[in-house]
């Protein structure tokens, strides 16, 4: 199986059935380096498969999740367009030395690429709110960024310059913005700077248009001047978004593609109509919550084929989490289109939950329920029924969730033919078990009758949880299990869903591909994978030129279904594959393969006996499942097998030709040894180390012998009484014993002024450079001060002290005062305590370089030693 892509391919691939039968597995980009392998491999029997795994896109490292940035264009990282430098992107290229066609890579239509100075989090990558979804035609897409907004930018570049006099910006789309966007500055290939002010209408749908005089460029960049932060703005983390949903260019179009790989088709070229070709693409979704778009909300493939052939079509497909409550009734069967029919809506509905509709509270199905949005303001959320013919009520027998875990309506309002009633709800207690329901019979003044119902939450006692990641209130959704209105309910759920061969969820170069998708209704409401097939025209498989071709799905929020996942597959000689009845496509055919026993295994090395072999055998690959890593050393009676490949995904492979080993081959066995080259090289660390062990303890026990010695010599006691001298001692005759410096000595010379000034200029410069410029001006001061009069010496250990103390009592009481919120953005609120910690840090560095400065001018001296006069007996009289 060669594949051109990644590990996420593979388990793709594997979603199809094309990994049942444990084929050998070869990444393309393996083959890419190297050409040997490559010509034993691209040959009659490989079963190609393209993903569109491989991307080329940035990678963090400081979470367990969102650690893939959205997938790059082929000129990002150039001179051209590498804009933004992102100290945290340590990106992950498995193949470094293969062709950039290797990777998946984004393509726009008219555009080259597009850009921010930042986006999401600097802890971790929101792929929703990448740059290119400010231009994608989506309100419901937006590129958010959560730094400081002032100097944040964002920008494209267009393949050709574009002339034009006006833009449309719509800032991010939320009923409660934390950061409103007050000024930009546009320019134009980076020069004629065009400062606007933006208004409430950048913040509406309609967004508001920029004029300014007629011009031709081939970049644009907005630039933010101003934000304000709202009453809705929180404390801590990167939580307080802002950003653009659209910014409206007059004749740019910038829906998104992704290119998949050709390295392996343009290897293979024409003789690949001779091998099974599969191409997988997968659409990258999320799940959802916190309530966050799909990265992509369509699947959108470019591809390059080598030679014509004709491709079989599977897939997944599900039911919308953007599809309306009507197109949901739809797509499950409960309406038909063209017959007359309930049709059921709803203000807002709990986010990927597709199974909640309005039709949910009207269906008279027990533990079926109406659950508005999360986190929204749920008073004025409303429910809407459209009859086929008018209905006369007067009551309604509600069955409500009271439980904590959802907010309760205490006033509702009834809309019918254009009359209303409100109606006051009695007191509703929470039960003890989750979803616990009540029953609130209500009774209007008088009769209603209308074609159109609306039920309306005018009050709501409000249950709130906390947001894990902003810490603040978010309101837990009303839940509505019955409305109970006399005449009004929904049509039943068909077991299974409607299969009709429809046209309007793909197309192939432009023209629609008619598919059904199946399946029960059950799954379909659990928002489950359906099976997604060609029918119609187009039954007898898709058939494509060579050359390059686009695949494009259509949104799910207007079609109802959502394309996930693709499968085209085609047959050796260029006909369609046969696929089976559950979708999967046929496993790949492997070959038999010689038996293998480990003989000895240690924790560095393995023995292994092949048997069946011969030098007839044919050419077959022996596989370490380690890791793989060149230190892995394969020899067979004193022949390399060479440095191991990437084989499988991850493990060590070396292609082993029976027909050049001939001699290692003994009554059909060979043996070969498995070693791990770096562990000699570790046993050599380790006695080096032993023996500087050895070494220190030798040195820390020698010195004391000698004290001993000296001692015994006659050296001078301090301990004997006698009254005490200050002498210089020899140096034959030093005493290795302890000095405490206090560094404040008063008999140290003040240094020159000219070496004073020259030597605080050089430290500021280091202080200044990393820690705040202002620190380094006070050190540079504080140095020269030191160098003048030593015996303020003492001063600089105590500013260090000081500063590290006084950051320490500035988190203190900065998160006693704004309760700052304990998450990822938690030490970004905190900068002065960062700027405190960095000047101790350099005020302590300032007194090391002054002692070795002083050390190395005045040279090392003989120390002055505390001694004591032997003892004499005092003078007599009769002396």
């Amino acid at each position: 199986l060669l594949v051109a892509g990644s590990s996420a391919g593979l388990v793709s691939a594997s979603s199809f059935g094309l990994l049942a039968g444990n084929p050998t597995i070869l990444y393309a980009g393996t083959l890419d380096t190297d050409p040997k392998l490559k010509k034993a491999t691209l040959k009659p029997g490989a079963n190609l498969v393209v993903t569109d795994s491989n991307r080329k896109q940035g990678f963090r490292w400081n979470g367990i999740t969102e650690n893939t940035g959205y997938t790059e264009t082929s000129a990002e990282g150039s001179s051209t367009a590498s804009l933004v430098a992102d100290p945290f992107d340590s990106p992950l290229n498995l193949f470094p030395d293969a062709p950039a066609d290797a990777q998946s890579t984004t393509t726009f239509n008219g555009v080259s690429w597009v850009l921010a100075s930042s986006y999401g989090s600097p802890v971790q990558y929101f792929n929703d709110e990448r740059p290119a979804a400010a231009l994608d035609g989506d309100l419901q897409t937006a590129w958010s960024d959560s730094q400081f907004p002032l100097g944040q930018w964002w920008g494209v570049q267009f393949t050709q310059p574009k002339t034009m006099d006006h833009i449309n910006v719509s800032q991010i789309q939320t009923p409660r913005p934390r950061v409103v966007i007050k000024s930009v500055t546009l320019t134009f290939d980076y020069q004629h700077p065009v400062t606007v002010t933006l208004g409430p209408a950048s913040r509406t749908a309609a967004g508001q248009t920029i004029d300014f005089s007629t011009r031709t460029f081939s970049n644009l960049r907005i630039t933010i001047n101003t934000a304000k932060l709202t009453d809705h703005a929180v404390n801590g983390g990167y939580q307080n978004l802002f950003g653009f949903a659209e910014v409206r260019i007059p004749g740019v179009n910038g829906q998104e593609a992704v290119s998949m790989p050709q390295d392996l088709l343009r290897a293979a070229g024409t003789s690949s109509i001779a091998d099974p070709l599969t191409l997988v693409m997968t659409r990258l979704r999320s799940s959802g919550f916190p309530p966050q778009a799909d990265t992509e909300l369509t699947l959108a493939r470019d591809f390059w084929l080598p030679t014509a052939r004709t491709f079989s079509l599977t897939g997944q497909a599900r039911v919308s989490a953007l599809a309306s409550d009507a197109s949901v009734d739809r797509e499950v069967g409960r309406t038909t289109p063209g017959v007359a029919a309930l049709v059921a809506s709803s203000s807002s509905r709990l986010t990927g939950d597709v199974a909640v509709t309005a039709s949910a509270a009207v269906d008279g199905t027990p533990g079926t329920l109406w659950e508005s949005g999360f986190g929204i303001t749920q008073a004025g959320q409303w429910l809407q029924y459209s009859l086929p013919t008018p209905i006369t009520f007067d009551a309604l027998d509600m069955r409500i969730v009271a439980d904590a875990q959802h907010s309760v309506p205490t006033a509702i309002t009834v809309t019918a033919g254009g009359a209303s009633e409100t109606v006051s709800l009695p007191p509703i207690a929470d039960g003890r078990v989750a979803g616990s329901e009540v029953s609130v019979p209500l009774t209007l003044t008088r009769p209603l009758t209308g074609q159109t119902i609306r039920v309306t939450f005018d009050g709501v006692r409000t249950e709130n949880t906390l947001n894990y990641y902003t810490q603040s209130p978010w309101s837990l959704p009303l839940g509505i299990a019955q409305v109970g209105i006399a005449g009004l309910s929904a049509p039943a759920t068909p077991a299974t869903i409607p299969s009709p061969c429809r046209d309007d969820l793909l197309e192939v170069d432009g023209s629609p591909i008619w598919v059904s998708v199946s399946g029960t209704s059950a799954a379909a409401l659990a928002r489950d994978p359906l099976p997604v097939k060609l029918c119609g025209p187009d039954a007898g498989g898709l058939s494509l030129a060579a050359g390059d071709h686009s695949l494009r799905s259509m949104p799910g929020s207007s079609v109802g279904m959502d394309i996930d996942q693709l499968a085209l597959a085609s047959a050796p000689g260029g006909g369609p594959t046969t696929v089976q009845a559950d979708g999967q496509l046929p496993a790949p055919t492997t070959g038999t393969s010689p038996a293998v026993v480990v003989d000895r295994q240690t924790s560095t090395a393995l023995q292994l006996t092949i048997s069946k072999v011969s030098a007839g055998t044919s050419p077959f690959a022996l596989v370490l499942g380690q890791s793989v890593n060149a230190g892995w050393k394969a020899t067979t009676t004193g022949h390399s097998l060479g440095t191991p490949f990437l084989i499988d995904g991850f493990a060590n492979g070396w292609r082993v030709d029976p027909a050049k080993l001939a001699g290692a081959i003994h009554d059909g066995t060979m043996t070969v040894e498995l070693q791990w080259a770096p562990q000699k090289e570790v046993d050599i660390a380790v006695v080096i180390s032993a023996l500087a062990i050895v070494a220190c303890l030798l040195l820390a026990f020698v010195p004391r012998r000698r004290r001993r010695s000296r001692r015994r010599s006659g050296t001078a006691d301090p301990s004997a009484d006698g009254p005490v001298l200050a002498t210089q001692v020899e140096p034959a005759n030093w005493v290795e014993e302890p000095d405490l410096a206090t560094g404040s000595r008063s008999d140290e010379k003040p240094a020159s002024w000219t070496a004073a000034i020259v030597i605080a200029i050089v430290t500021g410069a280091v202080a200044g450079y990393i820690a705040p410029p202002l620190t380094g001006l006070v050190v540079a001061a504080a140095t020269v001060i030191v160098l003048r009069i030593p015996r303020l010496r003492l001063l600089l250990g105590l500013i260090a002290a000081g500063c590290v103390f006084a950051a320490g009592a500035f988190v203190i009481a900065r998160q006693v005062v704004f309760h700052v919120l304990p998450n990822g953005g938690w030490p970004n609120e905190f900068g002065l305590a960062s700027a405190l910690t960095w000047a101790g840090i350099t005020f302590l560095a300032a007194d090391a370089i002054i002692e070795v400065i002083k050390r190395f001018t005045e040279g090392r001296r003989p120390p002055t030693r505390t001694v004591r006069e032997p003892h004499r007996p005092a003078a007599g009289p009769h002396q």
